[in-house]
């Protein structure tokens, strides 16, 4: 996505990395972010590092208990009968 502005274009890849992979991890992880490794080499590389920092985040959760479990219960609603 380029915009112009005074002659001057933008893009995307102008955004430090850690921007970018921000947004990125703000994506569904499953197609989404696959779609998003086929746009260019650089972008492959930003979801390949945002996958490798949601992956520690959780292990790091995971390991220092850092996780709020909750249940909850699917109340039954109405149902078609014959």
């Amino acid at each position: 996505m380029e915009v112009m502005d005074n002659k001057k274009m933008v893009s995307v890849e102008d955004l430090p990395e850690v921007v970018f992979e921000y947004i990125l991890s703000q994506l569904s992880p499953y197609r989404q972010l696959d779609d998003c490794k086929l746009v260019s080499k650089w972008w492959r590389f930003c979801v390949r590092e945002t996958i490798l920092k949601l992956k520690r985040d959780l292990v790091y959760c995971l390991s220092n208990q850092l996780i709020q479990w909750s249940h909850y219960s699917v109340q039954s609603g109405p149902s078609i009968s014959a």
